[in-house]
């Protein structure tokens, strides 16, 4: 009875529990014979079916589909548009911000001296020569320039004299600044390069000297000189009258008579000696020499000699002035460099004297105290010969190619650097926050200000963005660079929990088709 209950169960559950167990076996070596063999398997030189597994044969391919899928349906443009347009991801990116620059502006000075940010400063510099450069060559800048050059000449040529110099305490400003300068050493090097080269560039090109030096500012040297003459004669009379000279000239005055009266024959020489014309000459020398003075000083101070002098100079000048460069220097045989360096030399020694600085420091009060009521504008007007418009125009010129120069942005920009670095070496333990003086209020803004412009730059262009990182073939050329056990770990990482369940499903399958076969045989007579 037992035994027959027994067969009665096998015939009921065996063809289910089979079947079950050959669905899930088979399931399972279909599901493994995608993946394995790894390689082909080859016998007596014969490849066995199968083998690679389905997978390993067709790795390419499958790295194709899935680079297809994932750039065509997982990391699109729009996706990451919706993405980057969400509040969790502002949030979150807003942020990520908020501690950049927090790390960075609580980072001291210190921690930027590192080699790896030594093309940083380069990199600036040239940064700010070029856009120094662009500036100061924009039609905007320059038109700006020539309207605030124009309005401020403007302004101080209807300025008198007195009213610009009423506060001011000239003599002292020009003491203590301006006559250094214009005696130090620096300016005289500058100047002595900057001529010298000059001089050889236009004696090169042959230039005449008319048309270097305008009409105008010769008129104005020569307008100059006449108003001076008067002074300067009266000054040079007073200096043959002082003891040295006046005594050298009457020791070249007894000189001249001893000279004279050797050449006289023995009668003449008698007559002068009986007469004590000799000894009466010789007493009476000093007065000769203050008469002869005298004479020479009423001469030069008359009105018609003056201006026969200042137009003698005038027409040598303009002799002068229309020879070339390199035929007045090389007819005289001038070596340039030798006479450039003579010339200031002596110049410079002239004018760093300090009877130079007492007489021009005198002609400044002088010329103050008699222009007092005159406009800067007339009065360059008298001296120079030059027209308000004029100066604007040529102070235009000198600055336009003084600011459009590149030399001009690279000494700013060095300039610039050279206060940097030394405020950046007196600060190296002081975070940058401080340095800059940013407070938490500022930091919020700028943090808002980066987000939103980075984000308004996600957004415009994500599409180039995306289609520059190319997914596809991000993606492909990742999976080809995986070997074959790599590539398998890494689709069973994706669908190993779903593959059991064809197993389970191969197992139910299985045993379905068993039960069925009990109820065929069950019905079957």
């Amino acid at each position: 009875m037992n035994s027959e209950i027994f067969n009665v169960i096998l015939q009921w559950t065996l063809p289910p529990l089979l079947g079950a167990i050959i669905g899930y076996l088979t399931n399972d070596i279909a599901i493994k014979m995608l993946f394995r063999p790894l390689r082909e398997i080859r016998i007596f030189g014969i490849r066995l079916p199968f083998t690679p597994g389905v997978i390993p044969r067709q790795r390419y391919v499958l790295a194709e589909s899935i680079g297809n899928m994932v750039s065509q349906n997982l990391i699109t443009a729009d996706a990451i548009k919706e993405h980057v347009e969400s509040p969790d991801f502002n949030e979150s990116f807003g942020k990520t911000i908020e501690r950049l620059t927090g790390s960075f502006l609580d980072t001291p000075v210190r921690g930027f001296n590192t080699p790896d940010l030594s093309f940083a400063y380069e990199s600036f510099s040239q940064f700010l020569v070029q856009t120094l450069n662009r500036f100061f060559n924009s039609e905007n800048f320059l038109a700006s320039l020539d309207t605030i050059a124009g309005e401020t000449v403007k302004n101080f040529s209807e300025k008198k004299i007195k009213d610009i110099f009423s506060q001011l305490n000239v003599r002292e400003a020009i003491s203590k600044y301006i006559l250094p300068f214009i005696s130090g050493q620096q300016l005289k090097s500058w100047l002595q390069k900057e001529i010298a080269g000059w001089v050889k560039d236009q004696m090169k090109k042959n230039t005449p000297l008319s048309t270097l030096v305008p009409p105008g500012i010769i008129d104005g040297a020569v307008a100059v000189l006449k108003s001076f003459l008067p002074n300067l004669t009266d000054a040079f009379f007073s200096w043959l009258k002082e003891s040295p000279v006046k005594n050298e000239m009457e020791t070249q005055g007894r000189k001249l008579l001893k000279t004279v009266l050797d050449k006289l024959n023995f009668f003449q020489r008698f007559v002068v000696t009986v007469a004590q014309y000799e000894s009466t000459l010789n007493e009476k020398m000093p007065d000769i020499i203050e008469e002869i003075i005298d004479r020479l000083k009423q001469i030069a101070i008359d009105t018609e000699r003056l201006d026969e002098f200042v137009q003698a100079i005038r027409s040598g000048i303009d002799q002068w002035m229309a020879n070339g460069m390199f035929d007045l220097l090389f007819t005289e045989g001038i070596d340039v460099n030798e006479k450039i360096q003579i010339l200031f030399d002596k110049l410079f020694d002239i004018i760093g004297s300090e009877e130079t600085h007492q007489f021009l420091l005198a002609s400044l009060d002088e010329i103050l105290e008699k222009n007092e009521d005159v406009s800067l504008g007339r009065m360059a007007e008298e001296i120079l010969g030059l027209e308000r418009d004029k100066i604007i125009a040529i102070i235009l010129e000198h600055m336009h190619k003084l600011v459009t120069s590149e030399k001009t942005a690279e000494i700013l920009t060095r300039k610039i650097m050279e206060i940097t670095s030394g405020i950046l070496e007196k600060s190296q333990d002081v975070p940058l926050r401080e340095l800059l003086g940013i407070q938490d209020d500022v930091k919020t803004r700028i943090d808002a200000f980066i987000s939103k412009k980075i984000g308004v730059i996600l957004q415009e262009k994500l599409p180039q963005i995306v289609e520059g990182f190319n997914v596809k073939q991000l993606v492909v050329n990742k999976i080809n660079g995986l070997d074959v056990e790599s590539v398998e770990k890494l689709l069973l990482m994706v669908i190993a929990k779903h593959l059991k369940w064809i197993n389970v499903f191969g197992a139910l399958l299985g045993a379905v088709i068993g039960f069925s076969q009990v109820l065929i045989k069950l019905f079957l007579p």
